[in-house]
């Protein structure tokens, strides 16, 4: 498990291809933008932040598209609503009673319509939120709620960049000595398993 929290950064997972990488046909900065490690083991790659492995690439197959199909169709509750650009979601909002959240952010939540008052449900984990205030927000309430959601963890890198950025703040991880040694103790497996000149922290 340590070893995914360091491919949390995108450089982690970049250099993790270096040299390694076999197909040229999907290019190491896609791979990393989409969450992917090299696992070095032919085409064989991991997401930092769901923990599926993915093999067997195609030419045509885009990080992304492969991610979407290999971790959502197979464990969402409602597969039928599994979409990820939110298309197949929508329609859902036809009758959707509230002016403060449009249909458009909720369906990008993974959230489509009940039908019943302001209930929505999401189509991976299959929670249900209600009951919405005036400055909610869909994926900050989600995540509370339901915080185990695969599908927040699939799209949590590419909605806030910030939080999986390629620095990383020193002085933060010196706040807490036991987060220090934990950094330092994953440092040191991730080192045992790339070469040290791969591993940014």
């Amino acid at each position: 498990m340590m070893i995914l929290d360091v491919m949390k950064y995108e450089v982690n997972r970049y250099n993790s291809f270096m040299g390694r990488w076999p197909l040229n046909y999907i290019t190491l900065k896609d791979l990393a933008k989409n969450g992917f490690f090299h696992l070095l083991s032919e085409d064989c790659v991991q997401c930092a932040f769901c923990s599926i492995i993915i093999d067997d690439w195609n030419v045509g197959d885009t990080p992304l598209k492969k991610h979407n199909s290999t971790s959502l169709s197979g464990q969402a509750k409602y597969p039928m609503m599994a979409e990820v650009n939110y298309i197949q979601r929508l329609p859902t909002y036809k009758d959707w009673p509230l002016i403060m959240l449009s249909p458009r952010q909720l369906s990008e939540c993974g959230l489509f319509y009940t039908d019943k008052k302001d209930i929505v449900t999401c189509f991976y984990c299959g929670g249900s939120l209600g009951n919405w205030e005036l400055n909610d927000d869909p994926w900050v309430e989600h995540e509370k709620y339901f915080p185990d959601c695969g599908y927040l963890n699939l799209v949590k890198c590419h909605r806030n960049p910030k939080q999986h950025s390629t620095h990383h703040n020193l002085e933060e991880e010196k706040t807490s000595s036991t987060h220090s040694l934990t950094q330092s103790e994953m440092i040191r497996h991730v080192c045992n398993i790339f070469p040290s000149s791969l591993v940014q922290i």
